[in-house]
């Protein structure tokens, strides 16, 4: 794969920074300091740019050795997790006092800090701390083609676990087994680690899948039965970067029932398509879409979300909701999201990875935006 410019990023950055009257950056959500520093950091970490000269790490010392030698970033400022102190926070304090900015304007990801460690910083610094959040995801959305080939091998590597799992499903496996099935065959493609919020590959199996809205589903030793449907979502990452797919599949003949909300998921996730192009404001997108399942009848089983960005981690923008009145542009990645839940029916949940082209929607992920049956 070719290589990231990771000094182009930070100039990114800096010209951001600029913009916004910012001394200092300090970047601490996981998929800033992933994108910043081109190392997985899943302990506390933070990257801390200055507007000026050098660029620092800090993570914790059980850590800070191994994350220096996968990071272009060598300025490493290890924080201390068993002993008291120095924190995170006051790492951070020292390496902006040490640039000559103990009095300048320090903008934090502060959805992502703590209440400590703000009030760490500010009882340190006698800066003007801003609210920064939205200035890294700025220049995360639009994507460069280093990433755009990171996230296509994500998710062939998404397909191919989809692939042997339609395989290996049958009456009588349990939920674990199958998540066994994915990990296995995603670690074999190259596969860092399993990024999910959930701890791990997501299967829910009949009335685990079902609940109203309903969306994480840890695998757990429940049995798969003739007529359930089983929802499975894959999370591999490549490179730093997230793969990502969920899709449904029926074991047996669906249900008259099961049959016609796969007609309504399936008018939604089209509707979305057709939408998903440079220009569209997201929001009107959201609403045509949520239209469709409005008219069926099911807005009270579905999920507000239908969309969310994709890249070094899966919260960030752009996020398609009826409230968005951003558009989708050209190399901007999204999720596409569709989640209709029916107590005693069924669940139906897509989650596919869509490049934003010049001519529409770009689906990476190949598997079918369907219910998949097996063992008829």
């Amino acid at each position: 794969m070719q290589s990231i410019d990771f000094a182009n990023r930070i100039e990114k950055i800096r010209a951001r920074m600029e913009e916004s009257g910012l001394d200092v950056m300090v970047a601490t959500k996981l998929g800033s300091r992933h994108y910043l520093a081109g190392a997985m950091m899943p302990w506390r970490s933070a990257v801390v740019i200055p507007r000026k000269g050098e660029v620092f790490v800090t993570t914790t010392s059980i850590d800070s050795e191994r994350v220096a030698y996968d990071s272009w970033i060598k300025n490493m400022r290890p924080w201390e997790l068993a002993l008291r102190g120095p924190s995170m926070a006051e790492v951070v304090a020292e390496i902006v006092s040490e640039c000559g900015l103990s009095s300048g304007v320090v903008g934090l990801e502060t959805d992502d800090l703590t209440v400590n460690e703000h009030h760490e910083l500010s009882r340190r610094l006698n800066a003007s701390l801003e609210d920064a959040s939205s200035l890294v995801d700025s220049v995360m959305l639009i994507k460069e083609p280093a990433e755009i080939e990171r996230m296509r091998r994500a998710a062939e590597v998404c397909d191919l676990a989809a692939e042997a799992v339609i395989k290996f499903i049958r009456p009588g496996v349990m939920e674990t087994e199958i998540a066994g099935v994915v990990e296995q065959v995603t670690r074999s493609a190259g596969s860092q680690w399993n990024w999910a919020v959930t701890g791990g590959t997501e299967v829910g199996s009949g009335y685990r899948q079902s609940f109203p809205k309903g969306w994480s589903q840890p695998a757990t030793t429940k049995r798969v039965q003739r007529g359930d449907i089983v929802t499975i979502d894959i999370h591999p990452l490549i490179d730093l970067y997230c793969g990502d797919l969920a899709f449904n599949v029926c074991v047996g003949k669906p249900s008259e029932e099961q049959r016609k909300l796969e007609a309504v998921w399936k008018e939604a996730i089209n509707t979305m398509l057709q939408n998903m192009k440079p220009g569209v404001v997201i929001g009107d997108a959201a609403r045509r879409t949520r239209k469709v399942i409005k008219a069926a009848g099911l807005d009270e089983f579905a999920s507000s979300l239908l969309g969310h960005g994709l890249a070094t981690d899966s919260r960030m923008p752009p996020v398609v909701s009826e409230v968005n009145e951003m558009t989708f542009e050209e190399n901007m990645f999204v999720e596409l999201v569709v989640n209709i839940t029916v107590p005693r029916v069924g669940g139906l949940r897509t989650e596919s990875m869509v490049m934003i082209d010049k001519n529409g929607p770009d689906l990476l992920t190949r598997t079918p935006l369907e219910l998949i049956c097996v063992d008829p």
